[in-house]
């Protein structure tokens, strides 16, 4: 008696989905503060996989019931470039956010605008979960002011993650 398996079926490979970059407007806890106004947030697949991860972290501890109140969890995250300014040549600046397409990223319009150079020091910098989406806040470098961005929808990271989760 022999035993013949069906041979396999060739598992379907999905594109990689390119990494996005957003651009996030910002605001800081002291309105005389002229620095740090946007972030530029590159987020790739596995990226977008971690974070939807992280949500389901942040849905267990809110059902709790001892966490019922839970309103957002925080993680150490330096993945967020800071700028003075989101006035850029050929990028319009966001009222909230939003997603950079890549046309918009020649490199005319990256740099200056962009370059490591024009990057704002800072520290503490942070990742924020909650029922929403993601944004990130930090301490401004020799500052006394936290900054936070605004928030990128659940719906976005789960776009950029496709088939990865």
């Amino acid at each position: 008696m022999s035993c013949v398996s069906a041979p396999m079926k060739a598992a379907k490979k999905q594109k990689p989905v390119e990494p996005v970059l957003f651009l996030l407007n910002a605001d800081a806890n002291d309105e005389h503060f002229d620095g740090m106004n946007c972030a530029l947030v590159e987020i790739g697949q596995e990226h977008a996989a971690q974070l939807l991860q992280l949500r389901i972290v942040f849905q267990r501890a809110k059902g709790a019931a001892s966490a019922s109140s839970l309103y957002e969890m925080y993680y150490w995250d330096h993945s967020a470039r800071w700028f003075d300014s989101c006035r850029t040549t050929g990028i319009e600046a966001p009222d909230d956010w939003r997603r950079l397409e890549p046309a918009e990223l020649t490199p005319p319009a990256i740099s200056p605008p962009f370059a490591d150079e024009n990057v704002e020091r800072s520290e503490c910098d942070q990742l924020v979960v909650d029922v929403d989406g993601v944004k990130w806040t930090a301490i401004a470098k020799h500052a006394d002011v936290y900054v936070v961005t605004r928030t990128i929808p659940w719906a976005e990271i789960e776009k950029i993650a496709g088939g990865a989760r």
